[in-house]
């Protein structure tokens, strides 16, 4: 018997070594694959050899997915079996141990003789093979075998057969070999192990309970009850959440909301059922998916002043809305449903509000207009006022486009005329605050600028013509109304002024003293004389009237 050894320094897998034999004389051997055991497939006695020597190549290969390989060379030489060391044990060579028994434990020890005198027949001892994990180790001088640093593994071998060697000091050196069983029983030495130690979900929020969130899984590398796992959570403090303990399962235990709670970070435990019972535990985070289930709000009440030349395509306002969903269930759409004239338009997706027609503050100053905004399922609407701000964009318009007035000649100097009118349609400030003034300055006449009353600067006299009405006595203005704005605007309209008679002369008779004789057959209603002031006054004296005085 000979026990190959091979080292590789990966992990796992990777370093899991599997042995094989080849060669000429491979077929007279067998190797166990998973601990490297060579031993005779017959008797060797008879089998024909170079000198009663076999030579054979031995390998090593790995178990990694691009597997490497070791070997080397083998040579097994026969010998007479009374030259050979003899090896005892003391009773058995089987043995029953717990997983957990503590290094250093001394299972057996073996005794050796050698038919060879000192200093070749001094006799060593070692593990010749099957030493899985290097779980055992043996005195090299006294035979004691013990329970190795590594220990004993149940779950890496629940049974060691191991072969032990007793060598002598001849070269090359004999030897002789015996078999150790050991059963391994099982202890709770190993911690389940979570499948993963981070899990990520996630759960649509609002769904009715009972929702399965995931299953986590643990493995326990002991065995019966030792590797019998329960689960559970561990801080579920909302109580959000109900797990199967047999199965893993994790349900929700209440509606999710994602607005008052977006994720929940859970920690689960395996528990296996060994004493002490051990825990492995991992952390699953759980995210809430957003369900549209709230509406959209308007961030603010949207009122806005916007000048009414404002060019079609101009900004007005943003109108805004905020959503406690996320994503596209948070993408809402704008769209007016009240909008009267039309004057106005909104970008759907921006809220943008432009102007769409032309404003004019004289026509309507202001404007109620109502926006909803829609997130695919809910609707939510708020009223937009738009106040239009007054613009220079109307000249004062008078009363009357031609005023005319009389006026009484040989007045004092400063006398009031008339008075001309007129109105601004802009806004009550400064784009409609008028001033008068005259286009022309006169010697004359003169206007209040405010109040656009009109008044002589001087006495004026009518001239006797034949003419009625005389253009000389006549006086023609042009007033000129202007408002305040900028730019300003302004009108004008015609004033004329009659300049009439005045009662400035008494009446007087052309002689001082009239005779007209009347005869005596005048009978009452006869005319008898004419008292005449030429050429405007004519007084016509009746007999009737003269009869009184005598």
């Amino acid at each position: 018997m000979f026990g190959a050894k091979a080292v590789d320094a990966d992990e796992g897998i990777n370093s899991r070594v599997a042995f094989s034999l080849s060669g000429e004389d491979a077929a007279l051997f067998s190797i166990d694959r998973d601990t490297g055991v060579v031993k005779a497939a017959q008797e060797l006695s008879g089998a024909s050899g170079r000198g009663r020597e076999f030579r054979m190549q031995l390998r090593a290969r790995d178990g990694g997915r691009e597997a490497k390989t070791a070997s080397a060379e083998l040579t097994v030489q026969l010998r007479p079996s009374g030259l050979f060391p003899s090896l005892t044990a003391p009773r058995e060579t089987k043995f029953s141990l717990p997983e957990n028994v503590a290094a250093g434990k001394v299972i057996t020890q073996l005794g050796a003789t050698s038919p060879k005198p000192r200093p070749a027949g001094k006799i060593r001892f070692a593990i010749a093979g099957g030493n899985v994990g290097d779980a055992l180790r043996i005195d090299p001088t006294t035979g004691e075998v013990l329970v190795a640093g590594g220990g004993l593994d149940f779950e890496t071998a629940p049974q060691y057969i191991v072969w032990v060697e007793a060598r002598d000091s001849d070269v090359p050196p004999l030897r002789s070999v015996l078999q150790l069983v050991i059963n391994v029983t099982d202890a709770n030495d190993n911690a389940p192990i979570m499948e993963s130690t981070m899990y990520n979900a996630s759960i649509i929020e609002e769904e009715p309970p009972p929702q399965k969130v995931l299953q986590v899984q643990a493995t326990d590398a002991d065995s019966g009850t030792n590797g019998q796992l329960t689960y559970r959570l561990v801080n579920d403090e909302n109580g959000a959440f109900e797990m199967n303990s047999e199965t893993g399962d994790i349900y929700t235990n209440v509606r999710l909301d994602r607005e008052s709670v977006s994720s929940y970070q859970l920690t689960v435990e395996a528990v296996d059922q060994g004493h002490p019972q051990l825990t492995g535990s991992a952390t699953v985070v759980v995210t809430v998916l957003d369900k549209n289930d709230n509406p959209p709000r308007f961030t603010r009440l949207f009122s806005v002043n916007v000048t009414e030349n404002a060019e079609p395509g101009a900004c007005v306002i943003k109108v805004t809305s905020s959503d406690l969903d996320i994503g596209e269930n948070a993408n809402a759409t704008y769209s007016f449903t009240e909008n009267p004239g039309e004057k106005f338009s909104i970008d759907p997706t921006t809220g943008n509000v432009t102007v769409a027609g032309a404003l004019d503050r004289e026509a309507q100053d202001e404007y109620l207009l109502k926006v909803a905004a829609v997130d695919g399922a809910w609707r939510a609407e708020t009223p937009l006022t738009i106040t239009i701000q007054d613009q220079n964009d109307n000249a004062p318009e008078f009363e009357h486009s031609y005023y005319s007035f009389n006026f009484p000649e040989l007045q004092r100097s400063v006398v009031f005329v008339g008075q001309v009118s007129a109105t601004d349609r802009d806004k009550q400030g400064p784009n409609s605050v008028i001033s008068y003034s005259l286009q022309h300055p006169s010697d004359l006449f003169t206007v209040d600028p405010a109040s656009g009353e009109l008044f002589s600067k001087r006495s004026l006299h009518y001239k006797h013509t034949a003419l009625e009405p005389s253009p000389e006595n006549q006086y023609v203005l042009t007033v000129m109304a202007t408002d305040n704005g900028k730019p300003p605007m302004s009108s004008e309209c015609l004033v004329t002024v009659n300049v009439v008679d005045a009662n400035n002369n008494a009446p007087s008779f052309e002689q001082a003293q009239y005779f007209t004789p009347v005869p005596e057959s005048a009978i009452a209603g006869q005319q008898v004389t004419i008292f005449t002031k030429s050429p405007f006054i004519s007084i016509f004296l009746f007999f009737d009237v003269l009869s009184c005085f005598w």
